[in-house]
């Protein structure tokens, strides 16, 4: 299983895409191409019977008059694996810290870590909850806790995959083509969010109600499958 997720976010602007771990998988790939004498194909699947993703930030809206502190977290709580045989929980997090200045510019520093096996919860018939409790080791030494609840039960259970109304109205396709690159994301999954669910807790000592949500959040995942077919051509540079 994959010890980093990051998950399709954008620090700043609030733009979430759903999919995640194709995208990381995508990018993963492509970090370790070199130059092809000939094509190279990858083929990889992700199985994800559960997950469940926060994101929120204490960050100013518009630019501020003196700088200002504020703090950005991503966390997802998941069970996954290459094969429904071999499947693990683990919790992800990301932390950035940042100062906006007055002139528009940001300042920031960001660390991610990741927890195998937390303690947790997770409705695994109807997604309406997941619970995760745990001190995530990350990338600079420190350790950070992790307390939180999702109550999903009043959000609409979706079902989707490629052609889903998320994918279409924001652009996404499964198809991808390049004179270096050809890739196929193929995907499936059942989910709930936005915001007639919650987070309760607290994230690095910070209560989750005091953050603001980027939009689509909170969002709880299941029966999913994700699958990349990856071709890179002969005689062209990736990345």
């Amino acid at each position: 299983m994959k010890l980093i997720h990051q998950f399709r976010k954008y620090i700043w602007t609030g733009k979430v895409v759903r999919s995640a771990i194709i995208i990381i998988i995508i990018f993963q790939i492509l970090s370790l191409s070199t130059p092809a004498k000939a094509a190279n194909a990858f083929i990889f699947h992700e199985f994800v019977p559960a997950g469940a993703e926060f994101s929120g930030n204490n960050c100013p809206q518009v630019t501020p008059q003196i700088d200002t502190p504020c703090e950005d977290f991503y966390v997802l709580f998941w069970l996954g694996g290459l094969q429904m045989s071999d499947v693990h929980w683990g919790v992800y997090v990301r932390h950035s810290v940042a100062i906006f200045h007055p002139d528009g510019t940001i300042t920031d520093v960001t660390t991610d870590g990741f927890l195998e096996n937390p303690q947790g919860s997770f409705d695994m018939n109807k997604y309406t909850y997941a619970q995760v409790k745990g001190s995530v080791p990350m990338s600079d030494g420190s350790a950070l806790n992790v307390d939180l609840t999702w109550d999903m039960g009043l959000a609409e259970l979706h079902y989707g995959g490629n052609n889903s109304a998320y994918n279409l109205n924001n652009g996404i396709t499964w198809h991808y083509a390049s004179p270096c690159l050809t890739l196929n994301q193929i995907d499936h999954q059942q989910w709930r969010s936005g915001a007639s669910g919650m987070v309760t807790g607290s994230i690095s000592g910070i209560d989750a109600q005091s953050l603001t949500m980027y939009p689509g959040e909170p969002f709880i995942e299941g029966r999913s499958l994700f699958t990349v077919v990856s071709v890179t051509h002969g005689g062209c540079i990736v990345g």
